[in-house]
């Protein structure tokens, strides 16, 4: 009984939510491809300081939104997801900087830069923005 209402409801969640689902997966896709260009064509042919440094950063708080937002729409409490722009941005703070101050304490490789987390909150404005802009969340 509990896997067939888990099921109805999360049916109904991307029933009712469709135009929410096919942004976000968009988004994705648009930071993937972006992700691709700047590796590949931008950085070896004509690089500069924010395409070597930040863009992928400013993609990345795009990303974490998009996705984050999609995984809480499936909790089971009606509309879950992350809709304020001070809640988008203390999220984003806090994974910048558990990435830039705690990742480098267990990971050698990984290096730290203050500069990043200001690039991970400007792809949460860049992500708020497109998602006011087409309506689709709506500030109660």
């Amino acid at each position: 009984m509990l896997f067939v209402n888990h099921y109805y409801r999360l049916r109904y969640s991307i029933s009712s939510n469709h135009n929410f689902y096919i942004l976000n997966f968009f988004l994705l896709g648009v930071c993937f491809a972006l992700y691709l260009v700047n590796n590949y064509l931008i950085k070896p042919y004509c690089s500069s300081f924010f395409t070597d440094n930040h863009f992928n950063d400013v993609l990345a708080g795009i990303l974490l939104l998009s996705i984050s937002n999609v995984l809480l729409s499936f909790y089971s409490k009606k509309d879950f997801v992350m809709k304020k722009f001070y809640l988008m941005m203390i999220f984003l703070l806090a994974a910048g900087l558990f990435w830039e101050y705690v990742t480098p304490l267990y990971n050698a490789d990984a290096v730290s830069d203050v500069k990043d987390i200001p690039a991970y909150l400007t792809g949460g404005v860049v992500y708020y923005i497109i998602v006011k802009t087409e309506k689709l969340l709506r500030d109660e």
